[in-house]
């Protein structure tokens, strides 16, 4: 497992182990390390509620979809509101805040300036919602970097079978960045070439990494075996 510290490693990793066909790109904290956001959007709409959940309480639900996670939460806490409303209310919250507070991982540019340069397509799949993650492309212009964007939408299938059949049309030349270990040994297992992204709310170990990065320099204290 290789620890990539800088955009000059990410290059040569790219270039030692492509040329790739397609990069897969997951969002929530791999394009942007929004997961805090995330979380903080949950918490504030539980507290409104009075309702006071753990320090760590989101941790166990990175790379879950929305309706999953009000799904733990409710199991959880009790929560008897109507879950469309904790929805909206939750976009109301988290919005501006990525708006103003959010920016592309430090390894995105360099990374899509790489593949490119290679003639490799770059895909999101998301568990988050289009209404979310299409504003922000653009908004960081970087909407047209990406040849498409898969998130939930109406009748979005599970993130799992969009990944699976994404794999198999390029299967072993695959790169694939992803913080959550499900999808990297997901990954892993369809011949892709995997890289764990760290953040602060998913401090490893990763199991199927052929490399790790953090997603921001100030994250110490992760574990990759």
């Amino acid at each position: 497992m290789r620890l990539l510290r800088s955009p000059a490693d990410l290059s040569a990793f790219i270039q030692g182990r492509g040329p790739f066909e397609l990069c897969v790109w997951d969002f929530d904290g791999v394009v942007c390390d929004s997961e805090p956001w995330q979380a903080e959007s949950y918490r504030t709409v539980l507290l409104r509620r009075r309702v006071r959940p753990r320090a760590d309480f989101f941790n166990g639900h990175v790379g879950l979809t929305e309706p999953e996670i009000w799904d733990r939460i409710v199991a959880e806490y009790g929560v008897t509101t109507d879950r469309q409303e904790l929805a909206r209310e939750r976009l109301d919250v988290l919005r501006p805040a990525l708006l103003c507070e959010a920016r592309p991982n430090w390894f995105v540019r360099p990374a899509l300036d790489e593949l490119r340069a290679s003639g490799t397509r770059s895909v999101i799949v998301s568990s988050g919602s289009l209404d979310i993650i299409e504003p922000y492309l653009a908004a960081w212009g970087l909407a047209q970097r990406y040849d498409a964007v898969s998130g939930l939408g109406p009748a979005a299938t599970p993130k799992s079978q969009r990944m699976t059949e994404l794999l198999a049309s390029a299967r072993d030349r695959v790169l694939l960045f992803e913080d959550a270990d499900v999808y990297l040994a997901l990954g892993s297992a369809h011949g892709a070439v995997v890289v764990g992204v760290i953040h602060g709310l998913n401090a490893g170990p990763f199991s199927s990494v052929d490399a790790a990065l953090h997603a921001a320099p100030e994250i110490t204290g992760a574990t990759v075996e």
